[in-house]
């Protein structure tokens, strides 16, 4: 049918070409972009999961750069202890020359300049190697004294494992001990794992108390609540940053989780309301868990060193004692610090190094004496222990660097994976798409012809009028 108001056939011909050049459009920006997926609109499902991936290829880049800072930090901590084998080497040949008779008193004093002038290099070294302003191999104050080696947890007062000291309540003094966690902080609070302490609560009382500590995440529990019996406690501390922040989650756990299901404030003693059935209270600065027995209060004027000097004069052979000899007896002569190097945008995908202590006095160099042949001698097998604990801080360092390397391996090759899988997704087949731009060229440009063709059928009706 010909007709002037509706020209169909140049209606589908500018139809079809328009629908050519949105596709050469497409193919165009998809070429000059590289990408194949240029909007959500593109492919909806493959944006998200590109995305996901995205996440995963920078997280672990930058995580393969962390890996490299923690390497650094082991080969600059094993670079100084290798500095300081050299130097014990030369206190053994000092002490082996001081130790032959054949020296004067002089000789041997001028050896001793020697020995004591590399006893303070490795202490010197020890506080002066940092990675990042931060020390590595000894722990240094605000005012740049060398921190102290002290046990990271001390149980106050519980001398010969009882209650050695007294707290006082409601006007009422009561034997005791207290657990610091003042000492505790971020870096070495991993040391606690594992670690804890028991007590039975006071004379005549047959329930113990038995507490363990965890920083692997591991969820509280608690056990054996019930009856005359010892009632199990595994507190779990991760993420506590202070002692203070340790003391609220035990104290908090144990409240919501009483022995025989007594709250606080409802358990009486003597007439008093106590803060726990399980004999425990914070301390006034919040660092310390005191733990006390709640059956012997004092009075009068002399209640308080009454009550220190109760046990273990108690009746019963186990009444009052505690033990804390798994928290006390973790120093901080050894780990000085953990590093945490985080390896992708996974939580937990993380791998712990430590570096040790190290200066004169933790290896035992820092009074070597070659006065005479005999401390000459001794001072032989003192030096060899020194290099037996730097041996095994650099086999330590070693390990963990090796361990870093694989995982930094590790890491580049999930990345490269990672990146052809989302490059699959989101990246343009470039020949694919040169086809497609090509056959779409071509169908404009016939479309372009046909559309010419199509405006001309019209023409035709005039020879019908004339």
């Amino acid at each position: 049918m010909l007709s002037v108001v509706n020209n169909l056939g140049a209606m589908n011909a500018q139809r079809q070409f328009n629908i050519t050049g949105a596709s050469i459009k497409k193919s165009t920006e998809k070429l000059s972009s590289g990408y194949r997926i240029n909007r959500a609109a593109d492919d909806a499902a493959g944006l998200t999961i590109s995305e996901k991936m995205r996440s995963l290829i920078r997280g672990m880049n930058q995580g393969s750069d962390n890996i490299q800072d923690g390497i650094s930090v082991m080969q600059i901590a094993d670079g100084a202890l290798a500095e300081v084998h050299g130097m014990l080497h030369r206190m053994t040949e000092l002490s082996i020359k001081a130790a032959n008779g054949t020296n004067t008193a002089a000789d041997r004093q001028a050896i001793q300049s020697e020995i004591n002038e590399l006893s303070a290099e490795i202490t010197r070294i020890g506080k002066s190697t940092t990675f990042n302003t931060m020390p590595i191999l000894d722990d240094i104050s605000d005012d740049g004294i060398e921190g102290k080696i002290t046990n990271l947890v001390k149980c106050g007062g519980a001398e010969k494992g009882y209650y050695g000291d007294s707290t006082e309540i409601g006007g009422k003094w009561y034997p005791s001990a207290t657990i610091d966690f003042s000492a505790i902080n971020s870096k070495n609070i991993n040391r606690l794992n594992g670690g804890g302490f028991t007590f039975t609560c006071s004379a005549n009382c047959a329930e113990a108390f038995d507490f363990k500590l965890t920083t692997d995440g591991s969820p509280s529990t608690c056990s054996k609540l019930d009856g005359a019996v010892t009632h199990y406690y595994s507190v779990d501390i991760s993420g506590c940053k202070n002692g203070k922040e340790i003391v609220n989650r035990i104290y908090d756990y144990v409240n919501k989780h009483q022995p025989n299901g007594k709250p606080e404030t409802t358990d009486t003693v003597n007439g008093l309301t106590v803060s726990h059935s399980n004999n425990m209270k914070k301390s006034d600065d919040g660092y310390g868990l005191i733990i006390y027995a709640n059956g012997q209060g004092q009075t009068g004027p002399n209640a308080e060193e009454i009550a220190k000097n109760i046990y273990p004069r108690s009746m019963l052979p186990n009444s009052g004692k505690i033990d804390c000899t798994s928290l006390t007896g973790i120093t901080s002569e050894d780990v000085i610090n953990t590093f945490n190097i985080q390896c992708s945008n996974i939580t937990d995908d993380y791998e712990t190094i430590e570096t040790y202590r190290m200066n004169a006095t933790v290896l035992g160099v820092d009074n070597v004496d070659v006065s005479t042949e005999e401390t000459a001698r001794k001072a032989i097998k003192q030096i060899d222990d020194a290099l037996n604990i730097v041996s095994e801080h650099r086999s330590a360092y070693g390990a963990f660097q090796n361990r870093l390397e694989h995982s930094y391996a590790n890491n580049n090759n999930k990345s490269e994976n990672i990146t052809a899988a989302e490059s699959r997704i989101r990246d343009t087949d470039m020949a694919r798409e040169m086809v497609d731009l090509t056959k779409n060229n071509i169908l404009s440009q016939a479309g372009s012809a046909m559309l010419s063709q199509a405006m001309q059928n019209p023409q035709s009706i005039l020879q019908l009028l004339s």
